[in-house]
């Protein structure tokens, strides 16, 4: 058996740190970074794979304190700040979202966008505050417009009332047609979407609520049993304007539900003086790939949605 000390009580020399050793690892660790970081990812993606794959057997705080050198190294030089982001968040996914954060303040529009754009698939709600600051405060245009699509991916709904300021008000158009008020719709949607299929999964009430510090959920199944022949399905939407719908997609939900397919809900976001609704119509089928399992059409103009149907179910005079 072997011993770590001698009777002496000196540490034996076979268990004294190598400086060469380390030094050849902290090499080694800087060496796979720089290639990580220039490794094109298409079309063959095999040697960025490996590489990740190597890094993350590393500890995180040694890799990450490598990037964090580098970002603070490359502060004259936006490109290469965007680029180091892009690659760090490509290799650690939910557990940079800390340490980009700090650079959701960057000098360049190009860095703070690069960020915002990062919190939509890996951000939380901790970072909701950062987003909001960007969202009503960011001289750039393409931020705004970033930092509210975050804030509708990450699932904030104290958000919602920042949204709806931004959705009524904030219409300058980037460079690729997109506003911060139309994104903010778009994510005023998700947020909702989001807390209705909280509340219709199991054995689901016709009728459920929730209050949240600013503001209160309330929603309601308006139809159930829905019949998905297309005739039936465009006469009951017949009537309403292109403008009315929202978002429309197909997606994986994995939803349990007592609910008749196809069904409605009707939901509002309550604050001040002000109601935010949405209708959404759920599709479930069987995808024999096993990629979707549900289709949701968004209608935004609910209250023209409910006098049309309204005037359907009335008796004529």
């Amino acid at each position: 058996m072997h011993r770590a000390f001698d009777t002496s009580g000196h540490r034996n020399d076979r268990f004294k740190p190598c400086p060469t050793r380390e030094r050849n690892l902290v090499n080694h660790i800087t060496k796979m970074i720089d290639e990580f970081i220039e490794v094109p990812r298409f079309p063959d993606e095999s040697r960025f794979d490996e590489l990740r794959e190597s890094l993350l057997r590393i500890p995180a705080v040694q890799v990450m304190n490598e990037f964090v050198n580098r970002l603070e190294s490359a502060s004259q030089h936006e490109e290469l700040r965007g680029h180091l982001l892009e690659r760090l968040v490509l290799l650690f996914e939910h557990q940079s979202t800390d340490l980009i954060i700090h650079w959701i303040d960057d000098p360049a529009p190009a860095v703070r966008w690069y960020v915002c754009e990062c919190l939509h698939d890996f951000g939380n709600s901790s970072v909701t505050d950062r987003l909001l600051q960007r969202l009503l405060e960011d001289s750039d245009c393409q931020v705004r417009v970033a930092a509210a699509g975050a804030l509708g991916s990450i699932g904030s709904p104290n958000a919602l009332p920042d949204l709806h300021i931004v959705s009524t008000s904030d219409h300058e158009v980037d460079l690729l047609g997109y506003t911060p008020a139309s994104t903010a719709i778009q994510a005023i949607s998700s947020q909702l979407f989001r807390w209705v299929c909280c509340q219709i999964r199991g054995n689901p009430s016709l009728y459920f609520e929730e209050n949240i510090e600013r503001g209160r959920f309330v929603g309601s199944v308006t139809a159930q049993g829905l019949s998905r022949d297309s005739d039936v399905r465009v006469s009951r939407y017949r009537e309403l304007p292109h403008k009315a719908f929202g978002f429309g997609m197909t997606t994986k939900l994995s939803l349990s539900t007592t609910l008749v397919p196809d069904f409605e809900v009707m939901t509002t976001f309550s604050f001040d003086q002000t109601k935010l609704k949405r209708i959404f119509l759920f599709s479930p089928f069987v995808d024999p790939n096993e990629k979707f399992d549900c289709s949701i059409v968004t209608i935004v103009d609910v209250d023209l949605c409910c006098e049309l149907l309204s005037q359907k179910s009335s008796p004529p005079v």
